[in-house]
């Protein structure tokens, strides 16, 4: 899975018609693939806050501390063609001269695409241990950093705009986001917790300890996933899906693999809501029809030859219909070879057969690409579960640097003359997260996120948790959501202003 990420990152960008698109073109360049597919109607804007004090806990103000992310995309509404790691447009596919150079050849339900594109913004803080940045003041109104020297990882800012690109087909689907940014005192960490807490929320005053953060360092970033179903189905009017990926993030500041399980239920099922049905050129079809001039013999056969060139074929088959297609296979080929069937038993089971065909068919018509939307309201669950194995973090690595005469009293030299205090990261990382989305179709939508990480520095002491607030909305003003919320949360923590 790693290999296929990686290879759909590095293919060469040259266009061989104004409707096909490498996926690096996609993430890295400003081509006209907006302007001919994102309808600015449709954008969503999907705004996130992420806290450590949102899952009702006091306010602890430790490790990955706070995030704002803003993300503006929209779901296409027409069906590309995926082709050695570029997009076509499915439209032009059927010898439109204006389309110039397309992929020829046969190609299968894997093929087709639904794809989502936007961009996002993304701010996130991350701080030592619950009391790092409190500060102290002495009788004598010396201000010092207390105890630098334990912390268990450096304070960070992050900042970035970057490129988001989903491309989802009938047997999983493809994450990539490319960004560029800063990590470091320009990504405004401190002014950012300072004046949160001065406003919005009450919290520790004065902050110290940003001091010490990391350097600044210039921010790309590349993040992949890439998913395969492992089970589907239609459970209490719910449409459920388990699945595994494996992700890779790569660039300037951090670098990681991960392997992961995760599962998701929306109820109601798709089959009550609105869909667009799209299918490729080899539609997954068993014939059932018998040739009455033929022996029975003659005809199971025929349905065997046929079910293995299905099995054998391009088109991709969820396991449960390859497990009964097999099946099918196998009592074909015992019946086959059943010499002493008398004749009647032998119509019996080919009446059998053909009623598991059909029944094989039913079901695998229905495994086509298909752009569903919610009509009206809906709920969602979400939960996965990922391994981590990290390569470099720069976020931990880049050191605690403490300014000289951080604490003159301590026996730490660092401390009294300044220096790099360095801490360890964890190889190996387990994450978690669990939520619900509640919505109306594409109008607008909220959601909540549990999530868990376990320890990331040999210096922590415990794992960590933080939840996240999500809104959705599909309007022109859906992008002040985080802006208002901070204002309402300000005016009504006005006693606390400075």
């Amino acid at each position: 899975m790693l290999r296929v990420l990686l290879l759909s990152l590095l293919c060469v960008p040259v266009l061989q018609a104004a409707e096909s698109y490498s996926l690096l073109h996609l993430l890295t360049r400003d081509s006209d693939f907006d302007r001919r597919h994102v309808e600015p109607a449709d954008t969503i804007w999907r705004s996130r806050i992420g806290n450590d004090a949102l899952g009702g806990k006091s306010i602890t103000d430790q490790y990955y501390t706070n995030s704002l992310s803003l993300t503006a995309y929209s779901r296409l509404k027409i069906p590309f063609l995926y082709d050695e790691f570029r997009l076509y447009d499915f439209d032009c596919y059927a010898d439109d001269e204006e389309c110039g150079v397309l992929p020829v050849g046969v190609h299968s339900n894997r093929d087709l695409k639904l794809v989502s594109y936007g961009w996002a913004l993304d701010h996130r803080m991350y701080t030592p241990y619950e009391h790092a940045g409190r500060g102290r003041v002495d009788q004598y109104g010396y201000e010092y950093i207390e105890n630098a020297e334990d912390y268990d990882r450096p304070f960070a800012g992050w900042a970035s705009i970057g490129r988001d690109l989903r491309i989802e087909g009938i047997d999983g689907y493809q994450q990539h986001r490319f960004s560029v940014g800063v990590v470091g005192p320009l990504a405004g960490g401190r002014w950012m917790q300072e004046k949160a807490h001065e406003y919005p929320f009450k919290g520790p005053s004065p902050i110290d300890g940003w001091e010490t953060q990391v350097e600044n360092r210039m921010l790309l970033q590349y993040e992949g996933k890439l998913a395969r179903h492992l089970v589907q189905g239609r459970a209490l009017a719910a449409e459920m899906d388990l699945g595994h990926f494996a992700m890779i993030e790569t660039g300037t500041i951090i670098n990681r693999l991960g392997y992961g399980l995760e599962f998701s239920s929306a109820w109601p099922a798709r089959a009550v809501s609105q869909c667009d049905v799209f299918s490729p050129d080899v539609i997954p079809f068993l014939d059932v029809s018998a040739d009455r001039s033929a022996s029975v013999e003659a005809v199971m056969m025929r349905f065997k030859r046929d079910l293995e060139g299905h099995r054998d074929g391009v088109n991709y088959i969820p396991d449960g219909i390859f497990v009964r297609l097999q099946r099918v296979i196998d009592e074909l080929d015992v019946a086959i070879n059943d010499r002493d069937e008398r004749i009647a038993q032998a119509y019996q089971k080919l009446g059998y057969f053909q009623n598991e065909i059909r029944s094989i068919n039913e079901d695998w018509r229905d495994r086509i690409l298909k752009s569903c939307h919610h009509s009206g309201f809906y709920t969602k669950l979400i939960a996965n579960t990922t391994a981590h194995f990290v390569i470099s973090n720069y976020l931990i690595e880049g050191d605690i640097n403490v300014p000289e005469g951080a604490d003159w009293r301590s026996d730490n030299s660092i401390m009294r003359e300044g220096g790099k205090l360095a801490v360890r990261r964890k190889p190996f990382v387990l994450s978690a997260s669990a939520g619900f989305d509640l919505g109306y179709g594409e109008s607008m939508a909220f959601g909540y996120r549990y999530h868990y990480r376990s320890e990331e520095t040999l210096e922590q002491a415990k794992d960590h948790s933080w939840s996240e607030l999500v809104f959705e909305f599909r309007n022109d003003w859906g992008w002040v959501t985080i802006p208002a919320i901070l204002v309402v949360a300000a005016l009504n923590n006005q006693s606390n202003w400075p």
